[in-house]
This record gives C-alpha cells, sequence and structure tokens, in this order.
C-alpha cells in the first residue's frame, strides 16, 4: 500500500517487544525454576517470532537482504 515509513515503525516496536520476550524467556529457561508442562509450547517462540519477522521484512523491503537472513 505504499507506507513503509508506519511498516518500519510497527516492526521496531514488535522487535522490541520480542527482545523484552526473549530476555524474559531465556531467563526462565536458564534459571533454576522450570516452567510448567502446560506452558512449555511457549519455547516455541524463540523460534517463531525471528521467522514471522523475517518474512515480515522481506514484505517491507522487497526481496530477502541480509538482515532479514540474519533474523
Amino acid at each position: 500500500m505504499g507506507w513503509k515509513e508506519s511498516a518500519v515503525c510497527l516492526f521496531s516496536l514488535g522487535m522490541v517487544h520480542y527482545l523484552v520476550l526473549f530476555v524474559t524467556l531465556y531467563q526462565r529457561l536458564s534459571g533454576g525454576d522450570r516452567l510448567p508442562v502446560l506452558l512449555r509450547p511457549v519455547f516455541f517462540l524463540f523460534f517463531a517470532a525471528p521467522g514471522v519477522a523475517s518474512l515480515a521484512w522481506e514484505s517491507i523491503v522487497g526481496d530477502f537482504d541480509t538482515f532479514s537472513k540474519m533474523l
């Protein structure tokens, strides 16, 4: 739709949110207290969110550049 600035702004907000989520999950993973069995699927967020971010960046830029591949 041509709203590249809005897309980059929302992408950066999503990346900041994921950074907070990643730190929270990583502390829980490496700490002594384990997640309950029902919350173990939460660890798929380690893989799902960067994959979606890579696809979102590709749709903003138009191709898979180096930044998209690093995600």
